[in-house]
């Protein structure tokens, strides 16, 4: 008997085409199956929001929804959508207002109003190169550059009945004495400490001196909000202090003017 051929054993160490293509065909699978399961992992990480997290602005229809609307330029329905809730309470973030859940209520309309007036009052400060504007009737600072708005406005805290913050007309430029005058319309930032401690042990954050002992700083102790004014000096908003104190460098003119409400 002839010995029978065997055509479909391979040696070892050698390979045919077929083999090749098949062992390629293994490998393509197999890196499918690996993207897929690394997929499966990394797509839940940047997937849309949940429901649950997408319905977290669920304010209701405040008294003054109209209002805020308008002047945030969202759709005027007076009714709060989840869009209108997100769009306000980011504004409210945006000035400190406590809390910010979306809700059109006084404070949030008080603030509304009080920025209209400043805008209303804004060509009564000087149209100089740079100049910080601060409105005690609106309780509002705004930057202005050559007389163009840059920044602004957002609400501050004046002092209040008997201790009025000064106005700066006619105060000369240098103003480290309370009593200093002379033709310009303006104060300039003299000294400044980031951390200071008045004498009575009182934290001033952030202190910019303009006008002998008054100064822009923050207040933590006291919400902005307050009504009851600081004995002479600006508050600013705590969230803006960190970016006033970097654009507010000494040399920087003040222009102060108007009259806060109940002094």
């Amino acid at each position: 008997m002839a010995p029978r051929q065997v055509r479909d054993l391979v040696p070892i160490g050698r390979t045919t085409a077929d083999d090749t293509a098949a062992v390629s065909h293994l490998v393509r699978r197999f890196a499918a199956l690996i993207a897929a399961a690394v997929m499966a992992v990394v797509v839940p990480a940047v997937a849309t929001p949940t429901p649950a997290a997408a319905a977290s602005c669920t304010a209701g229809t405040g008294p003054y929804q109209a209002q805020v609307e308008a002047y945030l330029k969202l759709p005027v329905d007076g009714r709060n959508s989840y869009s209108d809730c997100v769009a306000i309470r980011a504004w409210q973030v945006k000035n400190d207002i406590v809390p910010a859940a979306g809700y059109a209520g006084s404070l949030t309309n008080m603030v509304v109003t009080h920025k209209k007036l400043a805008r209303s009052r804004a060509s009564m400060c000087p149209a100089l190169s740079r100049v910080v504007c601060v409105d005690l009737t609106s309780q509002m600072m705004w930057i202005a550059e050559s007389g163009k708005r840059v920044w602004g406005p957002y609400a501050i805290r004046s002092g209040r009945d008997g201790y009025e913050t000064r106005t700066t007309t006619n105060r000369g430029g240098d103003c480290r004495s309370k009593y200093s005058t002379g033709s310009a319309d303006y104060c300039k930032i003299f000294w400044r400490h980031r951390d200071h401690y008045n004498d009575t042990g009182d934290h001033m954050p952030y202190s910019m001196f303009f006008d002998g002992g008054e100064a822009f700083h923050t207040y933590k102790e006291r919400y902005i909000y307050n009504p009851l004014g600081s004995h002479g000096c600006i508050h600013m908003l705590p969230s803006k202090a960190q970016w006033l104190w970097d654009q507010m460098p000494n040399g920087t003119k003040i222009f102060i003017f108007g009259r806060k409400p109940g002094t």
